[in-house]
């Protein structure tokens, strides 16, 4: 990694500095990607509990209380989907800004 690099003994301050940089802003990079990818399973997730949901529902009474608390819990579960379509969003762009600051800090290093 750029960071194993920058610990060389014998690399000089700019060098070091930059390496160091590189693995500061991959590090950024890196945990947007984590972060997204944990959102898709966490969407997936909703999304398959959602058709059990859907499925318990045509077996029950409408008249029911479960249905009751199964239709609320599909509704929380859609507040819940909705949240992490715009996280997802902001996200996105994270990923987005933070591999754009990766790829100008090594175009533009002069070292």
């Amino acid at each position: 990694s750029y960071l194993e690099y920058s610990q060389v003994a014998d690399l000089d301050d700019k060098l070091r500095n930059a390496l160091t940089e590189m693995a500061r802003l991959r590090d950024v990079l890196d945990d947007h990607q984590q972060r997204l990818q944990e959102l898709e399973s966490e969407r997936t997730r909703i999304h398959e509990e959602q058709r059990r949901i859907r499925e318990n529902l045509s077996r029950v009474p409408r008249d029911s209380d479960l249905y009751a608390r199964y239709l609320e819990k599909l509704n929380i579960q859609e507040d819940m989907i909705e949240s992490i379509a715009v996280e997802t969003e902001v996200t996105r762009d994270a990923v987005n800004a933070a591999d754009l600051a990766l790829a100008d800090f090594i175009r533009e290093l002069d070292i």
